[in-house]
């Protein structure tokens, strides 16, 4: 009896295998098949600064003329809304003592009179070079592939109660921009 009931249950299992099998057979091989990719972009907000202001700049000044200097430039790229940030190194914008030899602002040491200026024109308005920051410009839209000059200039204006340094001194302030998105 044993026997018979497992001649049975193989016969079902051997009976659903084949319809499975023909239901299979009866799917029909196709000559194309196809799917797709889905390819989604985020174009980041990206600026470039193409060209920065010169490096060094060596002025002799002479008391009570005034030197503006400039235009100094930048010239930037940017697909998004920018500006420009900067910051002098020096309280109130003045021109400290510099030792040249050891790199280093000269403790106790001089400053110019009158602070450094900077403006967007050679004619002003103008304004204290800033020890906690300003933005040069800022809100400027993006200038797609093309690129946009921004020109400033500084403004030094010694008096006769600014003295010489001696050799191996020199007075100096040091400007640091950053460019950005967002300003």
């Amino acid at each position: 009896m044993r026997l018979v009931r497992w001649s049975h249950h193989r016969a079902a299992v051997l009976a659903a295998v084949c319809c499975v099998g023909l239901l299979l057979a009866g799917a029909e091989p196709s000559s194309a098949a196809s799917n797709m990719t889905v390819v989604s972009v985020t174009v980041m907000e990206v600026i470039e600064v193409l060209s920065w202001p010169q490096l060094h700049l060596n002025l002799e000044a002479v008391p009570e003329q005034p030197a503006v200097i400039g235009p100094l430039a930048f010239e930037v790229r940017a697909n998004g809304p920018w500006g420009i940030f900067f910051v002098g190194d020096s309280p109130e914008g003045r021109i400290r003592e510099f030792d040249i030899a050891s790199g280093t602002y000269v403790q106790g040491g001089r400053a110019l009179s009158r602070a450094l200026e900077w403006s967007l024109s050679p004619s002003g308005p103008w304004m204290t070079v800033p020890e906690d920051g300003a933005a040069l410009v800022s809100g400027r839209p993006p200038t797609g592939a093309g690129s946009e000059a921004v020109e400033f200039y500084l403004r030094l204006w010694p008096t006769y109660d600014d003295v010489p340094l001696p050799e191996g001194r020199e007075y100096r302030l040091v400007l640091t921009y950053t460019a950005g998105i967002g300003y």
